[in-house]
């Protein structure tokens, strides 16, 4: 019994950390997008640092 309750525990932080980076992904877009639209002369490496 002990090691179901541990692989479930395992698969349910492994489709957390899934999600997250999946999450993660889209901020990165929606960031590179963002930054692609606001980008100026002035800062031309906005969003590198």
């Amino acid at each position: 019994m002990e090691n179901m309750e541990l692989e479930w525990e395992d698969a349910i932080r492994l489709d957390n950390e899934m999600k997250s980076t999946e999450y993660y992904m889209k901020i990165q877009e929606a960031r590179k997008k963002r930054m692609s639209i606001e980008q100026t002369d002035d800062s031309p490496n906005l969003g590198e640092h």
